[in-house]
């Protein structure tokens, strides 16, 4: 799917959040087209999450072993 293509499905979920709800439906709709996009990213291999996580393991890891002290 091009950048194109994904783009206009994503306006017109939110056209018809807007069109048929209020603001709340449309902040809905975006926020779970944002999961989807990011779900997407790890799925193909775009976003790699155990490099992501990684400083935030060392960091919970350093937090323990400073406290075990």
């Amino acid at each position: 799917m091009t950048k194109t293509i994904f783009g206009t499905a994503i306006g017109i979920a939110l056209g018809f959040a807007v069109a048929f709800g209020n603001f709340g439906d449309l902040a809905l709709v975006g926020l779970f087209a944002l999961v989807g996009y990011g779900v997407t990213k790890v799925v193909t291999g775009s976003v790699d999450v155990g490099a992501t996580l990684a400083p935030l393991r060392r960091s919970a890891r350093n937090t323990l072993q400073r406290s075990n002290q």
